[in-house]
């Protein structure tokens, strides 16, 4: 009866392990402790301890701390099996009843074991050593400039590919955090990181001693899924490295509190940057396709001014940042903005004004009087499915529609969306500029050969995806960014362009701007305020005023009796007219 028992159980607990090799390895968000190797690894020895008790109970049952010395003599003789000095002949011998369906079940099973124990030892061996291969790497670096991620994604290896194209033999790529996993994503992902000769650690960035030397700047970029530990192990890592001249640590984060953290927290050496991966991709898309929105205007009977319609279905991140953003940069001579935002919230509206009350205010929302004024039309739909047949009412009541962003969430639903919407306008006669976000770079390039293959031209621009989004020229070799940090050094010191998002944002924000107000060719745009005339600066400066005017209301300020960042409040966000003669001058761009 013990055997049975003994087999049943140790049965089970192996099964048990395998199976759950079989389910975390088709988790792609495994984290750090959970991998097959030390799963089955357990599993087998407990296993194999269980089958070892039978035969030292019948021996030591009768005597005192019997039971202790079956457990540590059952543990001694795994231990013995997994260092490949253990005899399967303390199995057999054992055995009275040879010929019964029991003894062959065991022995069979205790066979499996006797062979994969070994086999295990090798696999931890070999592990062990893949470790120490890496820090030998790691050490002879000698001079090239180290790419530190936190993990191996889908986003890290992009940036690091990227990276490793764009400056070669100049830099050392260095994965930490990598398991040994059979699922195909975590080889695909090891596999690319090999062809670019990247280092891997299984240990955490943490964990890795990393050490500076006079003619190597190392970057860490901390890019794992969990955003929470992505802050914590910034802060740790600014507290290892914090005298480290010339590094700089990038996380990736999208939530308020990493931009509230890393702007107050002083370093000696190594700099802090936060990648806020949503406003990025929202910014550098106005900046490169902005054109193609003022183009789609159209001229009305009921309005000398172009007509922009924009439409932005979805109030995730994305979809908030782009109808906050098309408010200011819509701002331009000649053209009036009306934007309408779709979201199936029924809080939608609410939640918006909660983060710019003055953007929607009626005070300053839909007013065209005012020439000194901000001028747009924003209009936030709630509780509306674009699953449903009411949403294909709401947009039949717009009278133009010119430009569409979509961002619902996932790559079907964006599509599907976006080419309803070019269908809807196709029987209304319109063709307006559709922008979709498509994260997966694959399907992305399918869509594109599908619509160069098309009769018809759809108009649609599938955009943020990966590939695109997490490039090294876009994270760190940014032309907007280097533009912006011109213009704000002229009144600024470099470190606050990077240490406070706000002037960062508010810089680039005038870059892009400064750009499409040149391209729109409003008069004066293309000289310095001093060449300009004196009717073309009033213009330029009342221009520049509405654009930081509905900027500012963007960014959640309101007005208020001074200048207070912490308030979110501003004297000068008032009409133009209303300045006084040196603010009215500050409005020079």
């Amino acid at each position: 009866m013990m055997w049975t028992i003994s087999f049943i159980v140790a049965l089970f607990v192996f099964l048990f392990s395998v199976f759950a090799v079989a389910i975390f390895s088709k988790q792609k968000n495994n984290r750090r402790g959970i991998n097959s190797l030390s799963i089955i690894l357990t599993g087998v020895f407990i296993s194999s301890t269980i089958i070892f008790v039978p035969i030292y109970y019948i021996t030591f049952k009768d005597e005192s701390c019997g039971l202790i010395k079956t457990f540590l003599l059952s543990v001694h003789n795994t231990i013995r099996l997994f260092v490949v000095d253990g005899e399967f002949d303390i199995i057999t011998e054992n055995w009275e009843e040879k010929d019964s369906l029991i003894y062959s079940l065991y022995s069979m099973f205790a066979s499996v074991l006797f062979v994969l124990a070994p086999i295990l030892t090798f696999g931890v061996v070999l592990s062990f050593f893949k470790n120490i291969s890496a820090y030998i790497k790691l050490m002879l670096v000698g001079k090239k400039e180290l790419y530190i991620f936190s993990e191996l994604n889908e986003k890290s290896i992009t940036i690091a590919e990227s990276a490793y194209e764009k400056k070669g033999k100049k830099i050392r790529i260095v994965f930490t955090d990598c398991f040994d996993s059979n699922n195909e994503v975590s080889y695909e992902l090891q596999q690319r990181a090999q062809s670019i000769q990247a280092i891997m650690f299984k240990d955490d960035i943490l964990v890795v001693k990393f050490k500076k030397s006079k003619h190597n700047k190392l970057f860490f970029f901390i890019i794992g899924e969990d955003e929470s530990e992505n802050i914590n192990h910034a802060l740790m890592l600014s507290e290892k490295y914090t005298d480290m001249q010339d590094s700089c640590i990038y996380i990736f984060s999208n939530r308020i509190e990493s931009e509230i953290i890393f702007q107050n927290n002083e370093t000696k050496g190594i700099k802090i940057r936060r990648i806020n991966i949503n406003q990025s991709l929202v910014l550098n898309n106005l900046f490169d396709n902005g054109m193609k929105i003022f183009n789609k205007s159209q001229k009305t009977d009921y309005c000398s001014n172009k007509q922009i319609s924009a439409v932005v279905v979805g109030m995730g991140s994305l979809g908030t940042d782009m109808a906050k953003a098309l408010t200011w940069f819509c701002q331009m001579d000649g053209y009036d903005v009306h934007i309408n935002i779709f979201d199936r919230d029924k809080c939608a509206k609410s939640k918006f004004k909660m983060l710019c009350p003055e953007l929607i205010d009626d005070a300053y929302n839909g007013n065209f009087t005012d020439d000194g004024e901000s001028k747009y039309s924003l209009q936030v739909h709630s509780d509306v499915d674009v699953e449903k047949y009411e949403f294909i009412e709401e947009l039949c009541k717009l009278k133009e529609i010119t430009y569409v962003f979509v961002s619902l969430g996932s790559d079907e639903l964006n599509v599907r969306t976006s080419v309803k919407i070019r269908m809807l306008c196709e029987r209304l006669g319109l063709s307006p500029f559709i922008q979709s976000i498509v994260y997966d770079e694959r399907k992305k390039s399918a869509l594109e050969k599908s619509l160069d293959k098309s009769s018809q031209k759809l108009d649609i621009e599938y955009i943020g995806d990966i590939k695109s989004c997490y490039d090294f020229n876009v994270i760190l070799g940014n032309e907007l960014d280097e533009i912006a940090l011109k213009r704000h050094c002229k009144w600024g010191e470099e470190d606050d362009y990077w240490k406070y998002e706000y002037n960062r944002c508010s810089s680039i924000a005038s870059v892009i701007h400064s750009k499409y107000k040149k391209l729109c060719k409003i008069p004066g745009a293309d000289l310095s305020p001093e060449e300009r005339t004196e009717e073309q600066r009033l213009a330029m400066r009342k221009l520049e005023h509405r654009r930081w005017n509905a900027y500012m209301r963007s960014e959640g300020y309101v007005r208020g009796e001074k200048k207070n960042k912490l308030a979110k409040t501003h004297n000068c966000l008032v009409s133009f007219d209303e300045l006084s003669s040196e603010e009215k001058a500050k409005d020079d761009d």
